[in-house]
């Protein structure tokens, strides 16, 4: 099934978000982070999926939290991980009953805090304790053993290095992302969303092959991918533009759409609802035979 983010909405209220999308005859969407809490209507989003038969997936920041925090699964701070544990329990609870059973979220930071630019694009130092990969794996086992139901799936996104003077996100090297799988080989709910466009910025500031890995990890991994999400962007900036159908994104998708029958595909466009957004999504829907709903028609 083929999904549009809610971001791709500029409007950061929720209700009214979903309600831009659905004019232009989407009607599977992923809710994510991005709006704001005085905004969330939760009865009014549940009238509108009745009213248009809405198929929602739950996507890391939601629903929009009453005060910002560091969404770290890799975090040893008490505070934080509790935190953070109550936040993945609402989540999962709503994707629940939105009759789905999938949870994503991004993978988790190396520093409890958000980095600060710098105009030379480098980030500003960090303090606090530093997490590594085993944090990340101690966080996940905690969340699997004591809120995620066992008939729910949970999948981490990969990421990609924000700047040359470190990594700060964990899982955005083939290898992170690789040991990821290996050390969660055995947990049948435990898994990979895998972010093409994240991806494409990690193979240009880390200069690997993005297609020989996505070959390995087709290979050896497909059945633990559990969601894709697809955007374009130039290597540089994740700016979450349109994709065509002959972006490799949605390439690598069409090709591997046997091995990847299970997952579903999201479109993460941020800010650009248009009716060439809409006519953009309906055409990657058919290519990629992921006619969307009984909406499909000429938006």
């Amino acid at each position: 099934m083929l999904y549009l983010t809610s971001c791709c909405s500029p409007s950061r209220a929720i209700v009214e978000a979903v309600a831009s999308i659905v004019a232009l005859g989407i009607t599977n969407i992923e809710l994510t982070g991005g709006t704001l809490y005085e905004h969330y209507d939760l009865s009014a989003l549940r009238a509108l999926k009745t009213k248009h038969n809405l198929n929602f997936l739950i996507h890391n920041y939601f629903p929009p939290q009453s005060e910002e925090f560091v969404l770290n699964p890799a975090s040893t701070n008490p505070e934080i991980r509790s935190r953070v544990h109550q936040t993945l329990a609402d989540s999962i609870s709503l994707a629940q009953s939105f009759g789905h059973n999938l949870y994503s979220l991004h993978a988790g930071f190396s520093y409890d805090q958000i980095p600060i630019f710098r105009d030379d694009g480098l980030f500003t130092p960090m303090s606090g304790p530093r997490f590594c990969r085993d944090n990340l794996y101690e966080g996940v086992e905690r969340i699997a053993a004591t809120i995620l139901p066992p008939e729910v799936n949970l999948a981490l996104e990969n990421a990609f290095p924000l700047s040359k003077a470190g990594r700060f996100s964990l899982m955005a090297s083939p290898e992170d992302i690789l040991a990821f799988l290996e050390r969660f080989a055995d947990s049948k709910n435990v898994g990979l969303l895998l972010d093409l466009g994240h991806l494409n910025l990690s193979a240009c500031r880390l200069g690997f092959d993005k297609i020989a890995f996505l070959d390995r990890l087709l290979g050896d991994w497909g059945h633990k991918i559990f969601e894709v999400h697809a955007s374009a962007n130039n290597g540089e900036h994740d700016s979450h533009n349109l994709n065509t159908v002959d972006d490799f994104e949605i390439q690598f998708i069409k090709g591997a759409r046997k091995i990847l029958e299970h997952a579903p595909i999201i479109l993460e466009w941020h800010d650009c609802l248009s009716q060439q957004a809409a006519e953009t999504y309906f055409d990657i829907a058919r290519y990629l035979d992921l006619i969307p709903s009984p909406l499909d028609a000429n938006p």
